[in-house]
C-alpha cells in the first residue's frame, strides 16, 4: 500500500460594493478581490466553474440565495450576517431553496455564554488570529457606534467597552 500525502490549498474570495475597500481585503490575505457589481455572477463562475466549496455569508438573507447559487456539490455555506435591513427570507422552502448537496449552516452570536466566549478567545489565541477592529467606543458612545454601523462605514468589528 502506497502512502499518499494530502496537500490542502485554498483560494479566498472577497467581495465589496466599494472599490476603495478592496485593498483592505488584499491586506487581510484575500486572494481574489471582486467588486460586487452587475458582473459579479459571471466573474465568480468564470474563476470557479465547478463552484465554491465554502462561503461565509456576511450580508445574510438579502444575498443568501445568490451566494448559494455559486456553491459546488457537497459544499457548505454559513450565514452569520444580517445587513440591508432584511432579517428573513420570504416564502422559504428548503427543498427548493437549498441546492442539492449543499449544507446550510448559521452562527448567531447574541447572548453567548461565558464558556462560549472563552472557547472563541482560546481558538483565536491558539491560531494567533487577530480580528480586524474598526473602532472602539465607550458604552456612553454607543450611539456613535450604531451610527458608524448603520452608515456602513466600519471596516471591521465595532467594540464597545463597558468599564
Amino acid at each position: 500500500m502506497e502512502s499518499v500525502g494530502t496537500r490542502f490549498s485554498r483560494t479566498t474570495l472577497g467581495t465589496s460594493r466599494q472599490s476603495s475597500r478592496l485593498p483592505i481585503l488584499r491586506d487581510l490575505g484575500v486572494d481574489l478581490l471582486l467588486l460586487d457589481d452587475a458582473t459579479l455572477n459571471e466573474r465568480i463562475r468564470s474563476a470557479h466553474p465547478d463552484g465554491i466549496e465554502k462561503i461565509l455569508e456576511l450580508v445574510g438573507p438579502a444575498t443568501l440565495r445568490q451566494s448559494m447559487s455559486w456553491l459546488s456539490y457537497h459544499s457548505i455555506i454559513c450565514c452569520t450576517g444580517v445587513l440591508e435591513h432584511r432579517f428573513s427570507l420570504d416564502i422559504f422552502d428548503p427543498i427548493k431553496f437549498i441546492p442539492n448537496g449543499v449544507y446550510l449552516s448559521s452562527f448567531f452570536s447574541n447572548f453567548p455564554t461565558q464558556d462560549r466566549i472563552g472557547e472563541i478567545f482560546r481558538h483565536l489565541a491558539a491560531h494567533q488570529l487577530r480580528p480586524v477592529i474598526s473602532r472602539v467606543y465607550r458604552f456612553d458612545q454607543i450611539g456613535l457606534a450604531h451610527e458608524l454601523m448603520e452608515n456602513n462605514n466600519a471596516l471591521g468589528k465595532i467594540v464597545i467597552t463597558v468599564s
